[in-house]
């Protein structure tokens, strides 16, 4: 007894086989556009650690005010995107500062790769600066949420880092 394909038959096989490739696609390019976005993120902590440290220069190592720290970065970025993740479902000032860092030396933080400078934060609005209690709960990226250290340095942290400025 022969096997034959008919042209129905293979017309079907043929769609299956299509369909899980597109579905596959979509898959690996939500994760791409993912990926990005947490790239973006961890792009914009690093604009805002540059800035930070540039307005430390001109500001003769102080920090800025906690509740003012977003309009004095202002003048060191070139536009407020850096100021927004990018994942951040509410699509502005999804950072906050450290407060313990407010009015501080660069001089009197010992341990700069420890201590959070900025990081993601579900405050949402310009200026947010507290000890870290609007870490977010939920991570915001598959890496884990930003964060700038006060040496420059940006991880993705699974956790909440400890705030105390050591």
């Amino acid at each position: 007894m022969r096997r034959h394909l008919t042209m129905t038959v293979l017309l079907t096989i043929c769609a299956s086989v299509m369909g899980t490739m597109c579905t596959c696609e979509d898959r690996s390019t939500r994760r791409r556009e993912t990926g990005s976005a947490a790239n973006r993120c961890q792009s914009h902590l690093k604009q805002i650690a540059l800035a930070m440290h540039a307005y430390l220069d001109d500001y003769s190592g102080v920090f800025p005010p906690a509740d003012r720290w977003t309009d004095a970065m202002t003048p060191y970025l070139m536009d407020r995107v850096p100021l927004a993740c990018p994942s951040d479902s509410g699509g502005s000032n999804g950072y906050a500062f450290s407060r313990a860092l407010g009015g501080k030396r660069l001089s009197d933080v010992r341990s700069p790769t420890e201590v959070p400078m900025v990081y993601e934060s579900t405050a949402g609005r310009p200026n947010a600066a507290d000890d870290g209690s609007s870490w977010p709960t939920k991570l915001r990226h598959r890496s884990g949420n930003h964060c700038a250290f006060v040496d420059g340095n940006v991880q993705a942290l699974k956790r909440k880092p400890g705030f105390a400025v050591r």
